[in-house]
């Protein structure tokens, strides 16, 4: 029995290797946790008069062709007179800085009347709502306007309003002559 070696004893050790998994667990769980955080958009609500041509998780929110923005959720509104639908939408975080009590939305679909034909890109990509940033006081519930909004004053060009006493066959972006 001599013979036998003895077994080499190591000294006791307060850490052990088994508590490193669990370790390096909670730093990948704190780290997914925080990009998580860090990389989710801003909940605003848009009221429309109707939801025709909005869908949850697909109507996106485009500002000069880039989408800034998608519905996450539709919900009846019954509050008031009118009663219409709220979308909750997530904008991204870079346009927190537009989102002001000014700031207009309104829903691009498909027209065709006799002034011409807008929203052509619609017809591949669907219906989107559209955003012009505004100025004020930061927001995040807004009221989408009714139709595309007329050109802004702060565009070049001469602005002229013509008010009559009969609309006849006038739309908006019919064209205007001078002499035929």
């Amino acid at each position: 029995m001599s013979d036998l070696p003895k077994a080499k004893t190591r000294p006791a050790s307060n850490w052990s290797a088994i508590w490193v998994l669990p370790l390096i667990a909670l730093l990948i769980g704190g780290w997914l946790g925080w990009r998580a955080y860090s990389q989710t958009g801003i909940e605003v609500q848009v009221r429309f008069e109707s939801g025709e041509g909005i869908q949850a998780n697909k109507t996106e929110v485009v500002y000069k062709g880039m989408s800034v923005g998608k519905v996450k959720a539709l919900a009846l509104d019954d509050e008031g007179n009118t009663r219409g639908v709220i979308a909750t939408v997530e904008m991204n975080k870079d346009v927190q800085q537009y989102l002001k009590s000014s700031t207009r939305f309104w829903l691009v679909k498909p027209s065709v009347t006799l002034a011409g034909i807008t929203g052509l890109e619609t017809l591949v990509s669907g219906n989107y709502i559209a955003i012009s940033p505004g100025e004020g006081e930061p927001a995040r519930k807004f009221k989408a306007l009714a139709e595309e909004p007329p050109l802004s004053d702060a565009k070049p060009g001469l602005h002229v309003t013509i008010k009559a006493d009969r609309l006849g066959s006038l739309n908006r972006g019919s064209p205007v002559f001078y002499k035929q």
